[in-house]
């Protein structure tokens, strides 16, 4: 059965803001982000019947798009890093009144960071997805995905802990 176009238009008032939010943070660009989201609504209409049969259309969307991602990324035969905001990442893992001070160091922190952790964040805090949603994008068990990404930000967090904790110890002239 053919979807009609208001469904095809639910689907994109559902999910087209996050999704796009999570292709500018793999791209690094929104114009490539905007191009890879045109690409992954085609594909959703020529292989509508996989989709809608899908156990959670959201997750289905947003793995198309990550092999879209992927896809693009070898035809350019380069790699780029996920291009999290460090204002966003400094709000989830420090006070609000420590964000702005953070924002800095955050794009540092986010470096040390794994590849694969940090796509987790991305799903994450841009997809505003289901530990179980994550899952299914990225093909592991959701525990993993959970485990991973409570890890990723307790890093986050323990990096901008010491860096407090040395920021104090300056003020006070102690090392």
């Amino acid at each position: 059965m053919r979807q009609t176009p208001s469904e095809f238009a639910e689907l994109y008032d559902r999910i087209g803001g996050r999704l796009f939010a999570y292709l500018a943070a793999r791209l690094g660009n929104r114009q490539d982000a905007a191009d890879v989201l045109q690409e992954v609504f085609l594909r959703i209409v020529r292989a509508e019947r996989k989709v809608w049969k899908a156990d959670d259309v959201d997750a289905y969307v947003f793995r198309m798009a990550r092999n879209e991602v992927n896809r693009m990324l070898s035809r350019r035969k380069r790699q780029r890093q996920i291009q999290l905001e460090p204002n966003e990442i400094a709000g989830q893992v420090v006070s609000s009144s420590a964000a702005l001070e953070a924002s800095d160091l955050a794009k540092f922190a986010l470096e040390q960071l794994e590849p694969d952790d940090l796509e987790i964040v991305a799903l994450k805090l841009y997809g505003q997805m289901t530990f179980a949603q994550v899952a299914e994008v990225v093909g592991s068990p959701a525990s993993s995905v959970a485990t991973k990404y409570q890890r990723a930000i307790e890093r986050l967090r323990d990096f901008f802990d010491r860096r407090t904790e040395i920021e104090e110890r300056k003020e006070r002239g102690t090392k």
